[in-house]
């Protein structure tokens, strides 16, 4: 089953398993399942529904909107490794079993998810899961620092003294982007500050897929993204 985490950096503030028969709600209001009592939240502010064997992320006509992968969004069918951002909270979706999940079409978000059986077991069929354990490591070429092995799903660079990487700079955010592990890939996504991540010297806009030798720039620190192959 999927999951919801609402934390800083490496702190957990709460984890929040998805149930197929009922709503995950959130906002300020106190019957919300994650409750999020700040500044800029409206009292029920989104939810994640089942629809299928998917999950939809809506925003409730909030004040202030809702954001994944650093995209302002209305509704949006999740992805193991998504990250919402509502206000100055973050919320990390993920799967227990993801590897042996379908991620869903982003164009599909109007179609009824409803697939015959025999459809069903050919689409199960043709689906690739990961094929090759990888793990990847960041080389830091601007500064005299030790090689990063990327062991976590979610690697966390900002500001905030509790990132996994601590970038300096008056422009870059507490929270200023993420890596995150896919079924053999690696994504970077920008999440806030005034500058924006670079990937071979070119701004990103919200997220990419990384490929081996990347050049990644994020404030004062450039790195190179290193991937092998588990053996």
């Amino acid at each position: 089953m999927p999951f919801v985490t609402l934390k800083l950096a490496d702190e957990i503030f709460s984890e929040h398993t998805l149930d197929k028969k009922e709503s995950l709600c959130i906002g300020r209001d106190r019957s919300n399942n994650i409750i999020l009592n700040s500044v800029g939240i409206s009292l029920f502010h989104a939810k994640i529904d089942t629809v299928g064997d998917n999950f939809l992320f809506s925003d409730l006509k909030s004040k202030n909107g809702s954001r994944v992968n650093g995209k302002a969004v209305k509704n949006h069918f999740l992805k193991h490794g998504d990250i919402i951002i509502i206000g100055t909270h973050t919320l990390f979706f993920e799967f227990d079993d993801w590897e042996k999940t379908i991620e869903p079409d982003e164009n599909s978000l109007e179609q009824t998810m409803i697939i015959d059986p025999d459809k069903k077991k050919s689409l199960f069929k043709n689906v690739s899961i990961s094929k090759v354990p990888t793990i990847a490591t960041l080389s830091f070429l601007s500064l005299k620092q030790k090689s990063k092995l990327l062991k976590k799903k979610i690697t966390v660079f900002g500001k905030n003294p509790d990132s996994d990487v601590v970038v300096k700079g008056f422009f870059v955010g507490k929270i200023a982007a993420v890596i995150s592990q896919r079924p053999n890939a690696y994504y970077l996504s920008y999440l806030n500050g005034f500058i924006k991540p670079k990937v071979n010297g070119i701004k990103i806009k919200k997220h990419i897929k990384l490929k081996e030798f990347d050049i990644i720039e994020i404030g004062s620190l450039k790195m190179q993204l290193i991937i092998k192959e588990i053996l």
